[in-house]
């Protein structure tokens, strides 16, 4: 695998992250103007005690085992081999299990104080995973083991 491709792959991983740090403000910012309604805590509170902090752990969780597929798939994974497409396969599925579990944390410990902010913290945190997990690594993967990555030829084509 060329160098330069590395880089290109590790700079589609870098951009979806700024784009996934980008997002979080934007989110909070439509609750803040009421676009979705909250009930039983006051909006600001629910922006700095429960969205933010849940958007925060799921943007961190997504984006380290977005790095570390990057890594492990670039430098562990770097030819094609059916043997290791299974392998890579089962890697991919395991750190995806990271983010979806910190989502289930989120909504856990910071959806308690407002359960009716749950359901649309939970479509913000998934958006959030997916483009920060999935988006991350479909762009990120090298070509040779893209087909690992559900859905990622789709997009790179």
């Amino acid at each position: 695998m060329k160098a330069s491709s590395r880089a290109w792959e590790f700079l589609g991983l870098v951009a979806v992250t700024v784009i996934g740090a980008v997002l979080i403000p934007i989110e909070s910012w439509i609750y803040g103007t009421g676009t979705i309604s909250v009930t039983g805590v006051r909006i600001p509170t629910f922006i700095r005690d429960m969205f933010t902090p849940s958007a925060l752990i799921v943007f961190a969780i997504s984006v380290i085992f977005a790095m570390l597929w990057w890594a492990v798939a670039t430098f562990k994974f770097y030819s094609a081999h059916p043997r290791g497409d299974s392998t890579a396969k089962l890697i991919w599925w395991l750190f995806a299990l990271a983010p979806v579990l910190s989502i289930g944390v989120a909504l856990y410990f910071y959806g308690k104080i407002s359960p009716q902010a749950v359901p649309s913290m939970a479509v913000f945190l998934v958006f959030n995973m997916l483009l920060n997990y999935w988006l991350a690594t479909a762009v990120s993967t090298p070509s040779l083991i893209a087909h690992v990555v559900p859905l990622a030829r789709l997009w790179r084509k």
